[in-house]
């Protein structure tokens, strides 16, 4: 028996039987093998008699979202070669645009232990995979800050000083927590409202920092600066 594979004319052998002398096969040799199908034969003549196979081809079908296309995968090819891109993932429409993907599960709640493992071989049937997706976190902060953190070695009061060093951070009740948030790698975006040049250098910094941001622009007014 000849298993065909990918490559056009180049054939594995998948299994061997001895035969007499003057065998020739019938349609009873053409036997099923799970994820092929038979192909063509070598019946009856002088020499080897065989059986040709090709593999049959399996749908890996993506479920609970957009964006992602079905995938037809030969039996027993590395599944891996078929993941999509996370930012290709996108919520279907039962599920509000800002939740975040969270990964590829077997069953559709998408309980712990149903992770799917991407190093599997394709099986003999349809896999179907079902998108996670969470809540999206959000903090907000009414009057965000910059604060200016200035050091300045042996001080005097009602002198002149001079700074030896100086830093500006964004800051607020929200967007502190959203600094530590993103240090212990929780995705967030920090939401409030922001005014003036200042308020464009908090929006910086953050970007700067790596924290997403969704501030409301006031036309009027500048952010508060603290030192």
């Amino acid at each position: 028996t000849l298993d065909s594979t990918a490559v056009a004319e180049k054939y594995n052998v998948y299994a061997t039987f001895k035969a007499g002398k003057d065998m020739f096969l019938t349609d009873e040799d053409k036997m099923p093998i799970d994820g092929f199908k038979w192909k063509s034969w070598r019946k009856k003549g002088e020499g080897n008699l065989w059986l040709k196979y090709s593999r049959n081809s399996y749908v890996l079908h993506f479920a609970n979202c957009t964006g992602v296309a079905d995938a037809s995968i030969k039996f027993e090819a590395n599944v891996s070669g078929y993941k999509p891109l996370d930012k290709d993932v996108q919520p279907p429409a039962n599920v509000d645009s800002d939740y975040i993907f969270a990964g590829w599960y077997t069953s559709p709640a998408c309980e712990d232990g149903t992770e799917f493992d991407w190093q599997t071989k394709m099986p003999s049937h349809t896999i179907t995979l079902y998108a996670k997706w969470k809540a999206p976190t959000y903090t907000v902060t009414f009057n965000p800050s910059l604060d200016y953190i200035v050091s300045v070695e042996d001080f005097k009061l009602g002198l002149t000083n001079r700074t030896s060093s100086e830093l500006m951070l964004p800051g607020g009740k929200g967007i502190n927590v959203s600094t530590v948030l993103m240090n212990l790698g929780i995705e967030n975006t920090a939401l409030g409202f922001m005014a003036g040049f200042v308020g464009d250098e908090i929006v910086r910094k953050l970007e700067e920092m790596g924290v997403k941001s969704d501030f409301i622009k006031i036309p009027e007014g500048v952010s508060r600066i603290n030192l």
